[in-house]
């Protein structure tokens, strides 16, 4: 589950060695600042990499072992109550990618919605 952008103050997003930070700032409830990598960001943009970084929907359960190696990719969302989530990425097998949810590995997504993500968040 994805956590609700209102509840969310940053996610960040590591792709093999490229990364990109999504921050959100409630100033006050019609003041929120959105950014990029640092950078101001508008609401709709900010609001549709969020949408294509949630896009990544699981594909199957996981059967059988697999290596638990070093991660390929990570998103690490933080709320603004201070809690975290971390979603890590290990290959499974030459098309998909193991699902690692905070420590836990029950699912697995095709490479190709990775590779999709870190090419939206490429052209940032």
């Amino acid at each position: 589950a994805f956590p609700n952008i209102s509840d969310l103050k940053s996610v960040e997003v590591k792709i093999n060695s490229f990364s990109a930070l999504l921050e959100r700032e409630e100033k006050s409830e019609n003041n929120i600042v959105y950014s990029i990598n640092g950078e101001n960001s508008s609401e709709e943009l900010f609001k549709s990499t969020y949408q294509s970084i949630m896009g990544l929907s699981v594909d199957g359960v996981l059967s059988g072992s697999f290596n638990k190696s070093k991660p390929f990719a990570t998103i690490l969302y933080t709320m603004e109550n201070g809690s975290t989530e971390k979603i890590e990425l290990c290959d499974y097998d030459q098309f998909s990618a193991a699902v690692i949810l905070n420590g836990k590995a029950q699912f697995y997504i095709k490479k190709t919605k990775i590779t999709e993500l870190e090419y939206v968040l490429e052209k940032l």
